[in-house]
């Protein structure tokens, strides 16, 4: 529904729709464009560089891919990506791609700034600024809605910008969110330069450790290489003299800085190219991931039933006569698969009512929550009445959260509340043992295990901050409070920042 000019702002800055968004669209409209650079920069390269142009984009921008799966991949792709794709293009065409004639060659963007067209001193600085600006990974950090961003950088917090003014983003990104972008530094502020590359957080961890482990293999010692046990070459004891007095000579301080140059200058390019990759493999070819029980394999769907109390003494009285059921009436019982094991997995979880007189029962997978029933029943007997099922299939919510709704078996479907309670409670379960699980994301280790060094500690941080990131999204999609991941943070003894 379109809001009206006294309605809210949708964009939640509190203030009415015709004294926000709605005066910043009018002034776009009416403001003609003026083009700060890369318009005439590209169109300078394709009338002197068209078939460099074209190759460039399908084996430089698209190089990972196969190109009939990138044709089909596009063909598919919604309308509403089209115009983000055709700006990352021309930002890689600019900033990335190289072009040749005779024997020289150079970026895009240093042909422009060369030997192109006249430039206005506006356009002039806005492209130079462009050259000099790595594309990188960002966090937001916090939102001045209609002003800009605060970012920081993902591979090195040393090398976060200054405060970003960018009035559309700041509209639509929240705190959390995650993008690769190029920094220009402008006089008196810093913007973003126009490609901007969203990815999930989940993606954009697992793109940080890898490009660390590439860069601990590019940048080794050469004496940790292949030829380290090589046999000593036989020198002359002048040179050998000589060259262990370089050796244990420190470095000036101009080295130093040429050494970090060269140390960051790789660093760009390997994380230029997974920022691109990875982008475009979750734009082109999206992946859902696989949701599935821990202890059986099978997959998950969230599955409550509900219970009428007849007999609440005789109930109390027949789960404490099972040997693998724990707990009690106030707050609930669970029936473990190994009640005497160190680390035991619930089988079924009863848990108090929303109302007096009722208990649900809960399970993570449709076969657990058939024998969890039929096991119930036949503890419980005449003291218990079953009434409805409700269930929830995390995956289609996953697909499509805004559209997904529970389904109940009769009845209506879960009122937001109850949603939140059923959800929580699976969350809980899930991440049970998390704490001293190995964990993918963490490079195979335990999340307690990374606690041993600050750059394990700051890793656990970012996957917390990605769960509670991606529950506040799916929260918001389906009306209801977003489920805490406090307990985790409690339980590793971690707060937010050191």
């Amino acid at each position: 529904m379109k809001a009206g000019r006294n309605d809210p702002c949708p964009c939640g800055s509190g203030r009415k729709y015709k004294q926000c968004c709605l005066a910043r669209e009018g002034e776009s409209r009416a403001a003609p464009k003026r083009d700060r650079g890369p318009g005439m920069a590209l169109s300078w390269l394709d009338q002197r560089f068209r078939r460099q142009t074209v190759s460039a984009i399908d084996g430089g921008f698209f190089a990972a891919f196969a190109p009939e799966e990138v044709r089909d991949a596009l063909a598919r792709l919604g309308p509403e990506y089209h115009e983000m794709l055709q700006i990352n293009i021309a930002d890689y065409l600019l900033s990335e791609a190289i072009y040749e004639r005779g024997e020289e060659s150079g970026r895009g963007i240093d042909w422009v700034l060369e030997a192109g067209p006249a430039l206005r001193p506006e356009q002039r600085e806005f492209l130079e600024a462009l050259a000099d600006a790595p594309l990188r990974l960002y966090e937001v950090v916090s939102v001045r809605h209609g002003e800009g961003l605060e970012l920081r950088d993902l591979l090195d917090p040393a090398r976060s910008p200054p405060f970003v003014t960018e009035h559309t983003a700041s509209t639509t990104l929240r705190p959390g969110s995650v993008l690769g972008a190029r920094i220009l530094r402008l006089p008196g502020k810093s913007e973003i330069g126009g490609a901007v590359y969203p990815l999930d957080r989940m993606v954009a961890a697992a793109l940080v450790e890898q490009v660390r482990a590439e860069l601990e293999g590019e940048l080794e010692d050469p004496a940790d290489g292949d030829d380290a046990d090589a046999p000593p070459m036989d020198l002359p004891p002048e040179l050998a003299a000589a060259i262990a007095r370089e050796l244990d000579r420190e470095d000036t301080p101009e080295e130093l800085e040429g050494d970090a140059a060269i140390a960051a200058e790789i660093e760009d390019e390997l994380l230029t190219a997974q920022i691109r990759d990875t982008w475009l493999q979750s734009l082109l070819f999206p992946q859902v991931p696989e949701l599935v029980d821990r202890a059986s394999g099978a997959p998950m769907l969230l599955i409550e039933d509900d219970y009428a109390v007849r007999d609440a003494a005789a109930l109390v009285a027949a789960l404490h006569a099972c040997p693998d059921v724990v707990g009690d009436a106030e707050a609930g019982w669970s029936r473990l698969d190994d009640p005497h094991a160190e680390v035991a997995r619930p089988l079924t979880t009863i848990n108090p009512g929303d109302r007096p007189g009722r208990v649900t029962l809960f399970h993570q997978t449709q076969s657990r929550a058939e024998a969890g029933r039929e096991w119930f029943e036949r503890v419980a007997g005449p003291a218990v009445v079953r009434g409805e099922r409700r269930s929830i299939d995390p995956l289609a919510q996953l697909r499509n959260p805004s559209t997904n709704t529970p389904r109940t078996d009769p009845g209506p479907s879960i009122p937001p509340a109850e949603l939140h309670r059923v959800i929580e409670l699976a969350i809980r379960r899930t991440y049970a043992n998390w704490c001293d699980e190995p964990i993918p994301a963490l490079g195979g280790k335990t999340p307690r295990q990374c606690l041993a060094t600050r750059r394990g500690r700051e890793s656990v941080r970012q996957l917390l901050r990605t769960y509670e990131f991606d529950e506040a999204r799916r929260a918001e999609a389906e009306s209801r409070e977003p489920v805490s991941y406090g307990f985790l943070w409690e339980a590793l003894g971690l707060v937010r920042d050191d």
